[in-house]
C-alpha cells in the first residue's frame, strides 16, 4: 500500500528539469552553434532604495575611495612603465639601481600624502591597487624588493587592519 502511494513521487523526480534561460540558437554549420540572446530578469539598482543609514555609508566608500583611486592609478601606470624599463635592462646589478631611483623617488613624492591616509582608505587602497594591476601588494612587494621585506610590510599592515596579501 505505501509503495503505491510512493509511486508518483518517483515518477515526477524522472522528469527532466527545464532551464529558467530562454535561448535563441542560430546555426552557423553543421557542428557550430551560437546563442544569439540570453533573457533574464531586469534588475534595477538604485541608491534611493538605500536607507538614510545605507546611504551615508555609501556615501562615506565612495569619498574614501574618490580620495585614494588617484594613488591606485598612478601605482598601476608607474608599476607598467617600472616592468617595460627592467625588461630593457641586461644586468641584475643595472636593475637593482634602477629600482633603487624608482624607489627613492616614489617614496619621496607619496610618503605624506600616504601618511595622511586613515585606516579605512588604506584598506580602499589595497583593494584598489589589486583592481588596477591584477596582483595582490605582497606580490608586487615581493618581485620589486624581497620576500622578507614583503613579510615584514604585510604583519605591519595587519597591525592596522590591512591585508595586503587579499585581493579585490
Amino acid at each position: 500500500m505505501l509503495l503505491l502511494l510512493l509511486m508518483p513521487v518517483w515518477a515526477f523526480a524522472q522528469d527532466p528539469v527545464k532551464d529558467s534561460l530562454a535561448l535563441k540558437e542560430e546555426q552557423l554549420s553543421e557542428n557550430d552553434s551560437i546563442m544569439e540572446t540570453i533573457y533574464l530578469d531586469d534588475v534595477i539598482i538604485s541608491r534611493k532604495q538605500l536607507n538614510y543609514a545605507a546611504q551615508k555609508e555609501f556615501q562615506l566608500l565612495r569619498s574614501r575611495v574618490y580620495k585614494v583611486y588617484p594613488f591606485a592609478k598612478t601605482a598601476s601606470d608607474r608599476l607598467m612603465l617600472l616592468d617595460r624599463n627592467m625588461d630593457k635592462l641586461k644586468t641584475n646589478r643595472e636593475k637593482k639601481k634602477y629600482l633603487k631611483i624608482v624607489e627613492d623617488y616614489i617614496e619621496n613624492e607619496f610618503t605624506g600624502k600616504l601618511k595622511k591616509l586613515s585606516r579605512k582608505q588604506g584598506q580602499i587602497l589595497v583593494k584598489l591597487v589589486y583592481r588596477q594591476t591584477g596582483r595582490s601588494v605582497f606580490s608586487l612587494i615581493k618581485d620589486c624588493k624581497s620576500g622578507w621585506k614583503a613579510f615584514w610590510y604585510n604583519n605591519t599592515g595587519k597591525l592596522f587592519d590591512i591585508d595586503i596579501k587579499r585581493g579585490y
